[in-house]
């Protein structure tokens, strides 16, 4: 092969595996991940109904019981009951 028929392809590397040593594809894997993770046990992190009324829990910081606090009706911060079963 003469050095003129190369084309633009020559010397680029097509593939996965160059992907996978940049590090903005591994942060990308590992956010979904982390939703994945959120989306098949998130009610197991966070097990109170997240619709129950509490008035004696108003505006309560993260502690044990409520994981991630209350809000203005007392009722547990809703943050792992938000991606539904079938989004895997």
């Amino acid at each position: 092969m003469s050095r003129g028929t190369r084309g633009a392809r020559a010397g680029t590397r097509t593939g996965a595996r160059p992907m996978l040593r940049m590090p903005s594809v591994w942060i990308a894997i590992v956010i979904l991940a982390a939703i994945g993770v959120l989306t098949v046990f998130g009610s197991a992190l966070a097990p109170q109904n997240p619709l129950q009324i509490n008035s004696n829990a108003l505006f309560q910081g993260p502690s044990l019981a409520h994981l991630l606090g209350t809000d203005y009706l007392g009722r547990a911060a809703r943050r792992g009951h938000g991606l539904p079963r079938p989004c895997v």
